[in-house]
């Protein structure tokens, strides 16, 4: 019901500022193409600007009076058939080109802080803002290693994070949701073990809500990440592998379920 209330309350912000930043921002992804590479020759670094468009399409899309509802759970977006960072160029120059898709698969609960995000910034700025904050993220985990003495989980951390490629998930809006949640629920469990183990059904809870949040905020990515990362700080706190496969069993099923739920509601809302 939250989620569903976030989305709907979305579609009543300003549009106007979302129109203006959006036109800023479709220049530079028609420069950099659907699949910019970062570094010559190497895939991790290529940049998806084919869904980030798609992204900030439907945070582009104004819902009439009275059917913002509608819009939140039916997720359109402007498309002319074929690239999707042509089709937001077009929205400016040829509108008349462009009809509505939708793309009611996915709760797309990322709208929510993409449309506040476009009331007051451009792609490139949201680029800059959100590598800034992944980078913290990062050091605060390490900062609590450290304050934890457990130092020795750092080179791990260093290279599971490496291995995301840090600048193509800092300027892919794509894969940041994913990484958002990952991290904050690590550091979470990093600062709350003790309280989670004394509530009974504690970190059951807690996997179930990261499955769920999961749902909402990712769009066909690497949700297993928001499993596994912090499910490895759950590891090295000896929890045992019993819970931690029933802690995956949970997450996983509930993020089934959330995704089921939602999609068939909207096959019969539609």
């Amino acid at each position: 019901m939250l989620g569903v209330l976030l989305l709907w309350g979305s579609f009543f912000l300003p549009h106007k500022p979302i129109d203006y930043h959006v036109e800023i921002s479709s220049y530079m992804m028609m420069e950099e193409g659907m699949y910019p590479w970062l570094v010559s020759e190497t895939v991790a670094s290529v940049m998806d600007n084919f869904t980030d468009a798609i992204m900030i399409s439907e945070a582009l899309v104004d819902a009439p009076d009275g059917e913002e509802l509608k819009y939140a759970m039916m997720a359109y977006n402007e498309s002319n058939d074929g690239f999707p960072h042509e089709a937001l160029r077009a929205h400016y120059e040829d509108p008349s080109s462009l009809h509505l898709a939708s793309y009611e698969r996915y709760w797309h609960g990322y709208l929510v802080p993409l449309k506040l995000l476009l009331q007051r910034f451009s792609l490139q700025e949201i680029r800059l803002i959100n590598t800034s904050c992944q980078m913290a993220l990062v050091f605060l985990i390490l900062y609590i290693l450290s304050k934890k003495k457990m130092q020795h989980l750092f080179a791990p951390l260093f290279i599971g994070t490496l291995s995301l490629f840090p600048p193509a998930v800092g300027l892919c809006l794509h894969f940041s949701s994913v990484f958002y949640i990952a991290n904050i629920a690590s550091v979470l469990v990093l600062l709350f073990n003790s309280r989670l183990d004394s509530v009974k059904g504690g970190w059951a809870t807690f996997f179930l809500i990261v499955g769920m949040l999961t749902s909402y905020f990712d769009c066909m990515t690497y949700p297993v990440f928001t499993l596994g990362l912090p499910l490895c700080f759950v590891f090295a706190k000896h929890r045992g592998l019993k819970n931690m496969a029933g802690f995956s069993s949970l997450s996983a099923v509930h993020s089934t379920g959330v995704w089921d739920t939602v999609h068939s509601g909207q096959v019969n809302g539609s």
